[in-house]
Order: C-alpha cells, then structure tokens, then sequence
C-alpha cells in the first residue's frame, strides 16, 4: 500500500474542496431559476403561460362583447408560428360564420412580419392586437404560438401551447365543432 505524502493528501482536500463549492453552486443556480424561488424573491407567482381556469392577462373589454375568444399569440421569426398559420387560418374561417365567438391575434407592434401573418389569417386589422415588446413579454407566455379559448370574463376554457400536432389539431377541432353544434342547438 502506498502511503499518502503531504503533498498528496493537501492536492486531495484541495480538489474536494473545489467539487464541493462547483456543487453547491449549480444547486444555487438551479434553485434560483426555479419559479418558487423566484416568487419567494418577488412575492408573487410566476407564470410560464396560460392553463384552462385562469384569467388572460388582457382587458376583458377584448372579450365581453362576445362568448368567448379564440386568442393566438404569434411572433415572427417563430418557424412554429408560420408552420401553424395555415391550420389557425382554417380554424379562424371556421368561426367566422359563427357570433357568439370571435378570433384575435396578439402580436409584438415593432415586428411588421407578425401583422403579415395575422392578415395571413384572415383577420381584420380591429381583431389584431399590437402590443409593445415589454407589454407582450410581460404576458409571460411558456412559448409561441400559443392559442386559447377565453370566456366573456377572460377566462381560460381551452389551451395549446406550440405548433399543434395531429392529436392537438383533433382536440382543437373537436372543441369547434361541439361549439358550433352547442350554437346551432341554442335560441
């Protein structure tokens, strides 16, 4: 057995040493990005998004006067926005005949590619909503494009969040047809 030397012993606790504060700081580092540190730090919750129960975060005024909201939130420079325009486009004209619901698009106001797509999708310039680049930041989305269904009070009914997938534009379609069917059967 080889005996441990001075020198070798003071290079070992020195590199343990070293791994030990690497750990405890990518520890630190992680729990400091964690959402309940950072409301711990701030005093308030941090959204990463918007889920089915919860209130937009955008004047009601956008949806009172309808029963409720189909909202897309599209940036350009998002390949999943552009790859999603046309099956938003077909859901948009789908709702187009139908009253009681209503389409918008909020976008960044300095990004003149995102009203492009917004016409892209068929909607009148009153039903795009442009938003400065910290306004829109602050809606602190988990991605884009996300689309929801919001009631008359602004509430969250149905979400989806990225490009929607197979399975997703299933789910999407299926919500549209019960409305649309609920709204035919309703005075």
């Amino acid at each position: 057995m080889r005996k441990l030397r001075l020198d070798d012993w003071i290079r070992s606790a020195a590199i343990a040493t070293m791994l030990g504060s690497v750990s405890i700081l990518l520890l630190s580092v992680l729990a400091m990005s964690s959402s309940a540190f950072r409301a711990t730090l701030t005093g308030r919750p941090v959204r990463h998004g918007y889920s089915v129960g919860n209130k937009i975060d955008l004047p009601t005024e956008l949806f009172e006067r309808h029963e409720r909201t189909l909202v897309l939130f599209i940036q350009s420079g998002c390949g999943a926005c552009q790859e999603s325009v046309p099956f938003f486009h077909e859901i948009v004209h789908h709702l187009a005949s139908n009253a009681r619901t209503q389409a918008i698009a909020v976008v960044e106001e300095t990004e003149p590619d995102t009203i492009q797509i917004a016409r892209d999708l068929s909607l009148p310039e009153s039903q795009v909503i442009a938003l400065t680049s910290a306004r829109y930041r602050q809606l602190q989305l988990a991605k884009v494009p996300t689309l929801l269904f919001v009631s008359r009070d602004g509430t969250v009914v149905l979400e989806h969040v990225g490009r929607p997938d197979l399975q997703a534009s299933s789910r999407i379609k299926g919500f549209i047809a019960d409305l649309v069917a609920s709204d035919r059967g309703s005075p």
